[in-house]
This record gives structure tokens, sequence and C-alpha cells, in this order.
């Protein structure tokens, strides 16, 4: 699967990694990609393999290289 993640406003383009978790530290999945500017917002395309989640709550995790994670809420149905 092809996920297209909104980066935050003021992130710039680049390579991210992108971490699918069920906390911070307990990775499950983990992609690369180059965030592109799409009419001024930053926008990463990864793909994914999901089916092997369960739907449910997970987070998110984004960071460009050498920055911190950051974490967001998702739900998978």
């Amino acid at each position: 699967m092809e996920l297209s993640i909104y980066l935050p406003t003021g992130s710039e383009p680049g390579k991210y990694q992108i971490e699918i978790v069920e906390q911070p530290g307990k990775l499950l999945i983990g992609a690369e990609g180059t965030a592109a500017l799409r009419d001024h917002i930053a926008v990463v395309e990864v793909k994914v393999d999901l089916q092997r989640l369960h739907p449910g709550l997970y987070l998110v995790g984004i960071r460009q290289a050498g920055w911190s994670w950051a974490y967001y809420p998702v739900v998978l149905k």
C-alpha cells in the first residue's frame, strides 16, 4: 500500500524516516521516503504493508535525518 503523509506545517522537503508503532521504541513497520512540496505542503510517500496490523490505534513516527522522532496518533480501520 502506498501512503501519502502530509507533514506538519513548516516541514521541509527531503528524506524522512517513517515508522508505525504501538508505543515509541516498539517498531512494527518502518519505511523511508523523500518529501516533496505539493501546494506549499511537504508530502512524503512511502510503500508499506499494513496487512499484518489489526484495526486499532497506533502512532506514526516521522523524522528527518538528524532530528528527533515526532509521533502522531492514527487509527487503522
